[in-house]
């Protein structure tokens, strides 16, 4: 079914005041959790029970606002505590699968802090479903980590008009935070700067662990990032600098380092490199995904890897991300992923 997914305002500014309302939350102690919400006017607020955020107790309830009168509509706002560094758009697609709902439409917005979801969902047993519209911001958090505000807007799905849409999008689109820290990360960054085989500068999470290859020289330099998370590899990062002189064939840099995998069993799908839009300094630039090859069909593979091959000069540039799969591991993934997005966001080529 096609179900409305509006992606910009339908009232016009008098009729938005006319119809809609300001509500602003500001009892949690911390200003960093005050937030703002516009709802329709003939909508009200459900007495909720407010607890504290911790990591012990990490998704709590922060508001409840629900029509007055059928048809049944309601718009809740959750507040999650975040240690690791992950994006928004990955937590909200994790956080929907494991709890069943359908994702029928969606929009997504790069952000400093991690990609921000738009999403449109339904679930709920045959007869019954239920549609719902997300939203989440991320900004840092005191105690460490980030806070995710996560806003759902739904309604039964029969009860799902052009009108309810517009209102949703509204709802949706108008949320905001009262007092940004302006560090939408759960973690502290640090720099990362070499001068060979050409001068570059990234960085990365701080709770990665950088080790250098000691046989690094004027046409190779060679570094692994990995993170451990409850005690198990959550993800290893490369990133590596190759004079062309050293290896005149792009084709031929993934095995550099790929073929250390082959040593210990583990085998990939084959790498299809395609030609993505160049940063960071980089003239042209490569990407490829695969898959650690299964026997069992009937299982998903236990390893991904992520490659960008850059040209940058007379230097090939390589970044890898190694991580287990989303199906074996969700949130190592997301997390692997995210650490991986931020070295290449944040890398330059001088």
């Amino acid at each position: 079914m096609n179900y409305p997914f509006p992606t910009q305002s339908a009232y016009k500014a008098a009729q938005l005041r006319e119809q809609f309302g300001i509500v602003e939350d500001e009892l949690d102690l911390d200003p960093a959790l005050h937030y703002k919400l516009t709802i329709p006017l003939n909508w009200g607020q459900i007495k909720s029970n407010r607890q504290p955020i911790t990591p012990q107790a990490p998704m709590q309830v922060r508001g409840i606002f629900r029509s007055l009168q059928p048809p049944f509509a309601e718009v809740k706002v959750v507040i999650v505590y975040l240690k690791e560094e992950l994006s928004p758009s990955d937590w909200l697609s994790i956080y929907l699968e494991q709890t069943g709902e359908q994702v029928v439409n969606e929009r997504h917005t790069k952000q400093e802090g991690g990609s921000i979801p738009d999403v449109l969902s339904v679930a709920g047993r045959p007869g019954e479903e239920r549609i719902s519209r997300w939203l989440v911001l991320k900004d840092w958090a005191k105690v460490g980590g980030a806070h995710l505000f996560v806003v759902q807007v739904r309604t039964d799905v029969d009860q799902y008009n052009t009108e309810m849409a517009n209102r949703f999008f509204v709802i949706a689109s108008q949320f905001d935070l009262l007092h940004s820290t302006n560090w939408a990360y759960a973690e502290q960054l640090r720099t990362l700067v070499r001068p060979k085989p050409i001068p570059f500068n990234t960085a990365y999470p701080q709770s990665w662990r950088l080790l250098e290859n000691p046989a690094g020289n004027d046409v190779l330099y060679q570094v692994q990032l990995t993170k451990v998370l409850n005690g198990t590899l959550a993800g290893r990062i490369t990133l590596a600098l190759v004079a062309q002189k050293a290896e005149p064939n792009m084709k031929h840099v993934p095995d550099l380092f790929i073929n250390e995998y082959s040593k210990q069993g583990i085998q990939f799908d084959p790498l299809n490199f395609k030609p993505i839009a160049p940063f960071g300094g980089m003239q042209r630039v490569w990407y490829a995904r695969s898959r650690q090859v299964t026997d069992d069909l009937n299982h998903p593979a236990k390893r991904v890897i992520e490659i960008v091959i850059g040209q940058a000069g007379e230097n090939w540039v390589y970044g890898e991300q190694h991580s287990p799969s989303r199906d074996v591991s969700p949130e190592a993934w997301a997390i692997s992923k995210r650490a991986f997005e931020i070295i290449l966001d944040r890398l330059t080529i001088l």
